[in-house]
């Protein structure tokens, strides 16, 4: 029976983190927002905070499946091996893994980890 507390504890803990952590992201964007329950409505609502631009939907699309992703290794490192991240290492590794991403894959991007953490829409020619 402890056991299930515990599980649940942690799936409730992980939730609460979640949507600190989608605010935090918006944040660092530059754009407020509300977070749906419902994880396809999350999906779309996020990737279409900048409007229909193909650009501006692609990038958003690629942060959010990073951001699924980081959470399913934080998840992990949890439950594996007591491992804790709080909410501003989590969404420093966002934009840390984000940027290498578009370094790996677009030989153009030209900005540096700084010009990137501090203002990525501009990095990205969005804002």
């Amino acid at each position: 029976m402890i056991k299930n507390f515990g599980y649940l504890q942690l799936n409730v803990t992980i939730v609460l983190m979640i949507k600190s952590f989608f605010g935090h992201v918006r944040l660092w964007l530059g754009f407020t927002g509300v977070d749906h329950n419902i994880l396809s409505s999350h999906f779309i609502h996020f990737t279409n905070y900048l409007g229909g631009r193909r650009n501006c939907r692609s990038f958003l699309q690629l942060l959010w499946l990073l951001c699924v992703w980081l959470i399913w290794k934080e998840r992990n490192n949890r439950i594996f091996n007591n491992v804790h991240s709080t909410i501003i290492e989590f969404t420093e590794k966002v934009k840390f893994h984000a940027y290498w991403w578009l370094k790996a894959n677009n030989a153009s991007f030209v900005y540096g980890c700084e010009q990137w953490r501090s203002d990525p829409l501009f990095c990205l020619g969005i804002a």
